[in-house]
């Protein structure tokens, strides 16, 4: 049951073949004649076609599938049909030549499926990133997951769903609950407010995109995105849309996976169990969450105006002072209060960056967190 729900759920992420895009893939490798570009295609050609979900995109193994896709009987035939347009030439390639095609691609995507929802739900190999991000990297311990532990195979499938079914901040970050409704209301305002399936785009929700390095700083910036959306909005569907969300993250334990770019080593699956007093203490609390949203401003701020004096060392400090900054936000999204050592070392990193480039910044907005 799992595995069938596991590849539905890998289906409605990979988008169709369309009959203008597979044309001019298929002209292309009449033209080029070559066998070895044929496999490098149609791998690419797959991989591209996962890309609503960036996350599932990034956590399958394409190298192993490139090996796996070979052997399948849809790519020999897909190959053969190509391998015949090749002798009657690019001129003759017909309208029912280019269905035969997509007719076959779409029976060797239906195998390709096949082939990772196999791949993932092999009990031998464990957890890996399909299942919980950073599952297979060096650092396990981050994870709690311990090589000697076992899993069945209904439980792999259920959580590699959970990946799927996420919902991701920009292309580096996944919002997950088992809280279903949560998750439709989630889903919800992607569609609705960003046009989307599953990706927030960063830029309409006030997030620069290098902080998606920082999975606390981005996931508390996106709350306070919510709320502050939420009492300035005058639809009045999308207000009761982000109260419900609002009151539902209260409840609800969060998973966030974490996958910066291609650096696997620091992939991570990050569970808060509660959000409760970082929600009634820092948002729904208005005099607290003007001082948070003030200090928000103040790091950016500080930032760009840091980043105008194009200075090489400047980058290392605000690598510091960001560092410092998702470990206070950590602290508050976990436990609802100020790490007042972090808050400490960022107002030390910006006086000292202050002192010796001459930049002005607001230190009360710090201060007043505490």
């Amino acid at each position: 049951m799992s595995e069938n729900v596991f590849k539905e759920k890998l289906n409605r992420i990979s988008e169709y073949f369309k009959t203008e895009e597979v044309e001019k893939a298929v002209k292309e490798l009449v033209k080029e004649k070559s066998n070895e570009r044929f496999k490098e295609f149609w791998n690419e050609f797959f991989w591209e076609k996962f890309k609503k979900h960036s996350l599932i995109r990034k956590a399958i193994d394409w190298g192993g599938q490139a090996r796996d896709i070979e052997k399948l009987n849809s790519f020999k035939k897909i190959q053969e049909e190509i391998n015949e347009l090749r002798k009657r030439g690019i001129e003759k390639i017909g309208e029912k030549d280019i269905e035969e095609i997509l007719k076959l691609l779409e029976n060797l995507k239906n195998e390709v499926l096949d082939s990772i929802v196999k791949r993932y739900g092999n009990v031998e190999q464990g957890l890996r990133h399909p299942h919980a991000p950073g599952s297979a990297a060096k650092n396990e311990i981050r994870n709690l997951y311990y090589p000697k532990e076992s899993y069945t195979k209904d439980t792999l499938y259920k959580l590699a769903s959970r990946l799927c079914d996420s919902i991701t901040l920009g292309d580096d970050i996944g919002v997950y609950t088992d809280d279903e409704d949560l998750m439709e209301l989630l889903r919800e305002l992607v569609k609705e407010t960003f046009n989307e399936s599953f990706r927030i785009d960063l830029g309409k929700v006030n997030i620069d995109r290098e902080e998606t390095n920082y999975p606390y700083i981005t996931f508390l910036k996106f709350i306070l995105y919510l709320k502050k959306t939420e009492l300035t909005i005058t639809e009045e569907s999308k207000k009761i849309l982000l109260q419900k969300i609002l009151a539902k993250l209260k409840q609800s334990p969060v998973y966030l996976f974490f996958m910066p770019g291609r650096e696997k080593e620091r992939w991570a699956t990050i569970i808060l169990p509660r959000l409760d007093l970082f929600m009634e203490h820092w948002i729904e609390n208005n005099e607290s969450r003007e001082r948070l949203d003030n200090l928000n401003d103040s790091i950016s701020t500080f930032i760009q105006q840091a980043r105008k004096k194009k200075e090489k060392k400047i980058e290392n400090y605000i690598d510091l002072l960001r560092n410092n900054y998702e470990i206070l936000c950590y602290n508050l999204i976990a436990y609802g209060i100020p790490e007042y050592y972090a808050m400490r070392n960022i107002l030390d990193i910006m006086i000292e960056i202050s002192y010796i480039y001459d930049i002005k910044f607001y230190a009360k907005a710090i201060t007043l967190l505490a």
